[in-house]
């Protein structure tokens, strides 16, 4: 197989990690995924802002873009399981969105202006993959990781904001000529699903 930096979103909870990891395993690839356990400045909102908690997401996750980029410049797959910084600035304000960042945040502003430059200047992966979902699966991906934060963050509130995440996802690849596939997540094991998606990716040409 040739070099390719596949890149997931979707909502919080829509399986992508767990996805991810299966589908490099398949591939022969790298998986570059979120760590499972966050620090006090993810995981106690009582005593952190949302900038704060961004801050340390973007800052573990902008050097795995550009690890996926080394990948595929050495003929390896690289599929990275959340490429939320690309498209922040599109998320950033948007109704059901303070979860993310509340526009009262007093950082509001000064993480605006990184989430377009961030859209300007992160790298661009070959394949974008939208997760989307029902709403009665998510709430069982959302039982079956148990993650307190989904609660405490008010993720577990925001299923209607999928469609910002399908907007943000079709304005990405509309603006850089990124092929975009819709996989629609069900209720299956993450290898059953990976199966899946590798067998939509090569019928669209995406893969060999």
């Amino acid at each position: 197989m040739t070099g390719k930096f596949i890149a997931f979103i979707g909502l919080p909870g829509a399986g992508k990690s767990t996805v991810c990891a299966s589908l490099a395993t398949l591939v022969g690839g790298v998986a570059l995924q979120e760590p499972h356990d966050w620090p006090p400045a993810v995981t106690d909102p009582s005593t952190v802002n949302g900038f704060t908690a961004l801050n340390w997401f973007r800052a573990m996750r902008v050097p795995m873009y550009y690890r996926a980029m080394r990948e595929r410049e050495q003929g390896r797959i690289a599929v990275l399981d959340t490429y939320y910084d690309k498209i922040g600035h599109q998320l950033l304000g948007a109704e059901g969105m303070d979860w993310f960042l509340a526009p009262s945040d007093p950082y509001f502003d000064i993480y605006e202006e990184i989430a377009r430059r961030d859209w300007e200047s992160l790298p661009n992966p070959d394949v974008v993959v939208l997760f989307e979902l029902h709403e009665p699966v998510w709430r069982h991906f959302l039982t079956s990781r148990g993650r307190a934060l989904d609660d405490s963050w008010g993720v577990s509130d925001s299923f209607l904001i999928q469609h910002h995440f399908i907007t943000a996802a079709e304005l990405l690849c509309d603006t850089f000529d990124i092929p975009l596939l819709r996989f629609t997540q069900e209720i299956s094991s993450p290898d059953v699903a990976a199966a899946r998606l590798l067998s939509e990716l090569r019928t669209a040409g995406l893969l060999n």
